[in-house]
């Protein structure tokens, strides 16, 4: 049997890949935005007296009968690709920083305490990044 790999993992049909830290939380936010994808889906269809029912595609969906809720609309799609961009023009320590914060959920005390660098430059930093993504949007 194969050794499981050390550190973070994701697995794909039954395969172990070890990956990085941001490639772990990348894939687990995205596997939670599906499950939030999903429970909005089933409040939808149950407020609007439809039948909840797992599909595969959009077109499976419409086969059933359902009309599936409105995508993004295409200024918030230009909003996230653009925050994408702003965000790679980051250094290194400043998306861990932000991803830290916004993305992992972590406060400002505990990156303090897992960083070793004072809670109030952590703050300074933060306020500074987000001018900097403000700057970039613009």
């Amino acid at each position: 049997m194969a050794e499981k790999p050390k550190g973070p993992t994701i697995w794909q049909y039954g395969k172990a890949y070890s990956v990085t830290n941001i490639i772990y939380n990348g894939y687990v936010r995205d596997y939670k935005n599906q499950q939030m994808k999903w429970i909005r889906y089933v409040k939808w269809a149950k407020a609007n007296g439809k039948p909840v029912i797992r599909f595969g595609s959009l077109e499976a969906l419409k086969e059933k009968g359902v009309d599936p809720p409105a995508p993004d609309s295409t200024e918030d799609i230009d909003l996230k690709i653009d925050l994408h961009d702003a965000l790679q023009k980051l250094t290194a320590a400043e998306q861990a920083l932000i991803d830290a914060y916004y993305f992992q959920g972590l406060s400002e005390p505990k990156i303090s305490a897992a960083t070793g660098v004072p809670r109030r430059t952590i703050n300074d930093r933060r306020e500074a990044i987000i001018k900097k993504l403000r700057e970039n949007l613009k």
